[in-house]
């Protein structure tokens, strides 16, 4: 963003979707406990940061969700982004594991806005003002 106007020639989409976070939190309980967790347990822990399930399922969840911040953060690192001058937007439902999970070193130059509605909400905005603001 170059004076509060976004920068395409610097916006950067990285393949680290939530699907691949939560293959790899139940790739990570199937070899553990030869057990799966549903997508409604594992959204859960995204979303609040924590759920009440036995603790060796829920650490092992955090501690996926953890290295899946971790590993966001190392990607956006190796593009050249520097972290101490860049302020990173984190938006929808995937921020919500950046705001439960992102170390706090990297959350101070980072914007967290996680309203899982917030993509649907722009679109919306987009065809209202593309309607001429009816």
């Amino acid at each position: 963003m170059t004076e509060f106007i976004p920068d395409q020639t610097r916006c950067k989409s990285l393949p680290l979707g939530t699907i691949t976070c939560m293959n790899d939190i139940n790739e990570a309980l199937r070899q553990n406990f030869g057990q799966e967790a549903d997508e409604t347990t594992i959204k859960e822990v995204m979303i609040y940061g924590t759920s009440d399930i036995p603790k060796d399922y829920l650490d092992i969840i955090k501690t996926g969700l953890t290295s899946y911040a971790t590993n966001l953060m190392d990607q956006i690192r190796a593009l050249n982004f520097n972290s101490d001058l860049t302020q990173f937007i984190f938006i929808g439902g995937g921020a919500t594991i950046m705001k439960h999970f992102l170390s706090e070193a990297d959350k101070k130059n980072a914007l967290i806005l996680d309203d899982v509605s917030i993509n649907a909400k722009g679109y919306e905005e987009l065809i209202r003002h593309k309607m001429g603001g009816r």
